[in-house]
């Protein structure tokens, strides 16, 4: 029997790989056609199963696994041609390219169907009755093909993390910002110069991808990018570090200084217009920014996080702003009820061998623990009830 071609699982009790099968979705209102493929299929391919276009489209979200669908044309709430069309038309690559096999009719004027369906991207067809043999080897060949390409964008994807370049916007990717990062607070603290870091989120870039399309969010990526690069120093390092974040490193920098950049970039994006493709669109950036001198650290993903956290509140306040310090909140009335340790926070001073910084909290740490007591004692059934009561009257007295 020829080889399958599935992805490799590790087994828990070998080091040797082992090869899983395939797996395959079959979409039909028939349950008969179903179980006839399935039979033909299952020694060598993993089966799930769908009654409809639909239910078809949500199974093939789900699974990331499936390699090749099986439809038929005529099926309620989807058909075949329309769930050919979403699939094609969606932006996931892992969906919009998958095999897909129809089943149509041996007869002449099922012809004009199978017409319309390579039209809108069906790869093959199966017609009824089945060729058991045809059937069994277009199912491998394509299997194989998805799982080739499979390993080819995972290749892609493993040279890509290793590269200091994002592939798309051409601008440093987030592997090398950190360790141009790490490098660059070592410095700084070391020769007692300023540092700054910011991050730069665009504005409702998920919404703009929707309406858009994939294609224009990935212009709009590298518009951006350029953008932010005409506005830098030399010794300044930009690098994309999310979808659609970027982060930019400032050596000798101040708060003040690093601010200003901010601003600057900000305003020119807000003020120049984009128009790279048949579309015209205001975008907008949310800026957070961290300073060495402020936010005293060796660590670059400490510093980073400084950032991150004042792009959130730049975000959530409303979106295109600059955020240059932590958010004051408004001052609280005193609190008249006495603060609650959390048992987290007292094991980890006993654990210490700081007792002496428990011992004015020492009652309310053991009221604290009766509920979890009481409810060992329950479960348990220790028939500590009398003591358990003892220990409660010498807490409250």
């Amino acid at each position: 029997m020829e080889t399958t071609h599935g992805p490799i699982t590790p087994d828990p009790l070998s080091d040797t790989p082992v090869k899983t099968k395939p797996r395959v979705l079959i979409i039909d209102d028939s349950r008969l056609v179903r179980i006839s493929i399935k039979k033909v299929l299952m020694e060598e391919f993993d089966i799930i199963e769908a009654v409809d276009g639909e239910e078809g489209w949500e199974k093939l979200l789900e699974d990331t696994q499936v390699q090749v669908v099986i439809t038929d044309q005529g099926m309620p709430k989807l058909d075949g041609f329309g769930l050919i069309e979403r699939i094609r038309n969606t932006d996931a690559a892992r969906i919009n390219e998958i095999p897909i096999m129809m089943v149509t009719g041996a007869e002449k004027e099922h012809t004009h169907l199978r017409e319309k369906a390579l039209r809108l991207g069906a790869t093959d067809f199966i017609t009824k009755p089945f060729d058991k043999t045809q059937l069994l080897a277009r199912a491998r060949s394509h299997a194989k093909l998805d799982q080739t390409k499979r390993n080819l964008d995972e290749t892609e994807e493993a040279l890509n993390k290793q590269s200091a370049i994002d592939p798309l916007t051409k601008v440093h990717n987030e592997r090398y910002f950190k360790q141009r990062g790490e490098q660059a607070i070592s410095f700084a603290n070391r020769h007692r110069q300023e540092l700054s870091l910011f991050n730069i989120e665009i504005d409702k870039f998920e919404e703009i991808r929707s309406t858009y399309g994939q294609e224009t969010a990935n212009q709009i990526l590298i518009w951006i990018a350029d953008i932010i690069k005409d506005t830098l120093r030399k010794e300044d390092t930009l690098a994309r570090v999310g979808q659609s974040c970027f982060a930019i490193l400032t050596p000798a920098a101040g708060r003040m200084d690093a601010a200003v950049l901010c601003e600057r970039i900000r305003k020119r994006i807000v003020e120049t217009e984009y128009n790279k493709t048949v579309i015209s669109l205001k975008l907008t950036v949310s800026i957070g920014l961290s300073t060495l001198r402020r936010d005293r650290t060796n660590n670059i993903n400490e510093f980073y996080g400084f950032a991150n956290n004042r792009l959130n509140s730049a975000i959530q306040t409303g979106g295109n702003r600059v955020v240059a310090c932590d958010q004051k909140t408004a001052p609280q009335p005193p609190s008249t009820k006495k603060k609650l340790l959390s048992l987290d926070s007292v094991m980890k001073v006993f654990r210490s061998g700081k007792l002496n910084l428990l011992t004015p909290h020492l009652n309310d740490i053991a009221n604290n623990l009766m509920p979890l007591l009481d409810l060992c004692n329950k479960k348990l059934k220790w028939g500590l009830d009398t003591e358990i009561q003892r220990i409660k009257n010498k807490i409250n007295d």
